[in-house]
C-alpha cells in the first residue's frame, strides 16, 4: 500500500498585486506583471527599472545653428538665434519674401539677415522713416517716439527716436521679447515683459529659471532602512527586504493560509515566516510528527513495542510479566510458589526457574526421575549413564542447574540498543532491530543516502529509517519515509529548501 501526501504552496509574490495600492512603476507609466518579477511600460519621457529617470531629450543636442534646447516632459523646444527658424532651427528666414522694406525700399538677403537700400528722403531699417526733423514729425503726429521713446534730432538734423529699456524699431513700436533665448528650464513656461521676463515652473522645480530641482528626499521620507531616489516632484524609496509601500513603512504578513501544520502558530518575519509547533511536532512547518519512542522510553526488557501518540505521548505494549507505563516492573513469578518437591524457585523476567532437588525434573520439579531413560536433562541437556547406574546432564553453553533446569536469560542486560527486542538463547542473544538500524546490538544507523537517492543536485540527509532530499532551485522537495509493515510515506512540498 502506497500513501502520498502532497502540499503545494505558492510562495511566488506577484509585485504588481502587492503593489496594488502603492504600484512600483512611477510617473504613471504602467506594470505589467511576470513570473517572479515584474516589468514597467514607462510613460513617455521617463525610463529605468520603475520609470523613475526624466529623459533628457536635449541630450541628444536636436537643435541646430548654436540654437538653445530646452529640456520638457517627454519633448524639447529650441530658441532660435536671429535668422534661423523650424523646429530644430534648421532653416535660414528668407526675410525679403514678406517684402518688409517700405517705402519703396529694395530688400537684399545678407546670410541670416537682410538689408533695405533706401529711396531718397527715407531711412531706417526697412525705410520707414522720413527724412524731416522732430518737429516736422510732430506736425503729423504727436507722439512721433511710442512707448516713452524720445525723439531726437541727429548729426544731419534729421528725427530719430531713443527707446526706452525693452523696445526697439524705428518708432519704439516694438517690445523686445526677452523669451528669445530660452531662459527658462525644465519645461517651464516663458512670459515675456518689459525689460524682462518670469518663469512659470512645471511642479518639482523652483528658481528664477527653474533650474533648481527641488530635493524630495531631503525629508528623508524612507522608513526603516529605505534608500530614496530623488524624482521629479516625487521620491522613490528602495527597500529592505522585508519592507514595502511608498515609504517602505509596511512589513506584509509573509504567512499564507495554512503554513503551519499539526496547529502550529505561524510567526511572521522579514519576508519569511516560522512555526511555533506545539508539543509532540516539529520541522520548519511542523510537518514532523515527533516519534516519541525514538527516546526509547519504554523497557527493552520488558516491553514488545511502543506506540507514538499524537499529543506528545506514547504507550508501551509490555511483555508478560511486566506492568507500569514504562514495562518497566518486574512482576515477581515466584509469588505463587510453582515450584514443587522442595525446589529452589528463581524469578526472571516474564519467567521463573525451578532449582530441583536430586532425584527430581520438570519445568515445576514435579517428576521423579532416577535415571536416564525418565529424560530429565531439560534446555537440550544431555544424560549421561554411569558405571555405577548413577545419571548426570551435560548442559548447554549458558545452562546450569542439575538438570539443565536454569538457562540465565542473557537479555538481562540489555544489550539491544535503538529500541530493538532482545530474544534469550542458550548462552546467547538476538536482537531484532528496527527499521533505520543494522549490528549485532542493533548500535549502528543505516546511512539511507548511500544510494544517493536525491536527484537534481539535491543534498540528501540521513534520518532514522528514512532519508530527506533538500532540492535546489525550484525542484520539489521529497520525504521518503519507511515503516516496519512496509508502509512508506512520500511528502512533496514547493519550497526550494526542505520543510
Amino acid at each position: 500500500m502506497i500513501i502520498i501526501r502532497v502540499y503545494f504552496m505558492n510562495l511566488t509574490k506577484f509585485i504588481c498585486f502587492l503593489f496594488f495600492f502603492c504600484s512600483p512603476c512611477l510617473q504613471g507609466s504602467t506594470c505589467v506583471d511576470r513570473e517572479n518579477n515584474f516589468f514597467c511600460e514607462c510613460a513617455p519621457g521617463f525610463s529605468g527599472r520603475r520609470c523613475e529617470q526624466h529623459i533628457d531629450e536635449c541630450r541628444s543636442s536636436p537643435c541646430q545653428n548654436e540654437a538653445t534646447c530646452v529640456d520638457e516632459i517627454a519633448s524639447y523646444r529650441c530658441y532660435c538665434k536671429p535668422g534661423y527658424t523650424g523646429t530644430n532651427c534648421e532653416n535660414v528666414i528668407d526675410w525679403c519674401q514678406n517684402s518688409p522694406c517700405k517705402n519703396g525700399g529694395t530688400c537684399k538677403q545678407t546670410g541670416t539677415d537682410f538689408q533695405c537700400d533706401c529711396l531718397t528722403g527715407f531711412k531706417g531699417v526697412i525705410c520707414d522713416v522720413e527724412n524731416i526733423t522732430c518737429a516736422q514729425a510732430r506736425n503729423s503726429r504727436s507722439d512721433v517716439c511710442l512707448n516713452g521713446g524720445t525723439c531726437i534730432d541727429d548729426y544731419q538734423n534729421m528725427q530719430s527716436c531713443s527707446c526706452a529699456p525693452g523696445f526697439t524699431g524705428s518708432y519704439c513700436e516694438i517690445n523686445i521679447n526677452d523669451c528669445t533665448s530660452g531662459p527658462c528650464k525644465n519645461g517651464a513656461s516663458c512670459i515675456d515683459g518689459v525689460s524682462n521676463y518670469s518663469c512659470s515652473c512645471l511642479k518639482g522645480f523652483v528658481g528664477d529659471n527653474c533650474a533648481i530641482n527641488v530635493d524630495n528626499c531631503a525629508s528623508s521620507p524612507c522608513e526603516n532602512g529605505g534608500s530614496c531616489t530623488d524624482l521629479v516632484d516625487d521620491f522613490f524609496c528602495s527597500c529592505p527586504v522585508g519592507y514595502v509601500g511608498n515609504t517602505c513603512k509596511s512589513n506584509p504578513d509573509d504567512c499564507p493560509d495554512n503554513a503551519c501544520f499539526n496547529g502550529g502558530t505561524c510567526q511572521d518575519g522579514l519576508e519569511s515566516f516560522s512555526c511555533l509547533c506545539r508539543a509532540g511536532y516539529s520541522g520548519l512547518r511542523c510537518e514532523v510528527d515527533i516519534d516519541e519512542c525514538a527516546s526509547n522510553p519504554c523497557s527493552p526488557l520488558g516491553t514488545d513495542k511502543c506506540y507514538s501518540l499524537p499529543d506528545n505521548d506514547y504507550r508501551c505494549m509490555c511483555r508478560p510479566g511486566f506492568l507500569g507505563k514504562n514495562c518497566d516492573f518486574n512482576i515477581n513469578e515466584c509469588l505463587s510458589n510453582p515450584c514443587q518437591n522442595g525446589a529452589e524457585c528463581k524469578d526472571g523476567a516474564s519467567k521463573y526457574t525451578c532449582l530441583c532437588q536430586k532425584g527430581f525434573s520438570g519445568l515445576n520439579c514435579e517428576r521423579a526421575v532416577s535415571s536416564c531413560s525418565d529424560y530429565p536433562c531439560l534446555n537440550s541437556g544431555t544424560c549421561l549413564t554411569h558405571v555405577n547406574g548413577s545419571f548426570s546432564c551435560s548442559c548447554m553453553h549458558g545452562v546450569n542447574g542439575r538438570m539443565c533446569e536454569w538457562n540465565q536469560d542473557d537479555c538481562l542486560s540489555t544489550p539491544c540498543q535503538n529500541g530493538a527486542t532482545c530474544e534469550d538463547g542458550f548462552g546467547t542473544y538476538t536482537c531484532k532491530c528496527p527499521i533505520g538500524y543494522t549490528g549485532i546490538n542493533c548500535e549502528q544507523d543505516v546511512d539511507e543516502c548511500k544510494s544517493n537517492p536525491c536527484m537534481h543536485g539535491g543534498t540528501c540527509e540521513d534520518m532514522v529509517g528514512h532519508y530527506r532530499c533538500k532540492c535546489p532551485g525550484k525542484h520539489v522537495d521529497f520525504i521518503l519515509l519507511f515503516e516496519q509493515d512496509f508502509i512508506f510515506h512520500a511528502q512533496f512540498f514547493s519550497q526550494s529548501s526542505y520543510v
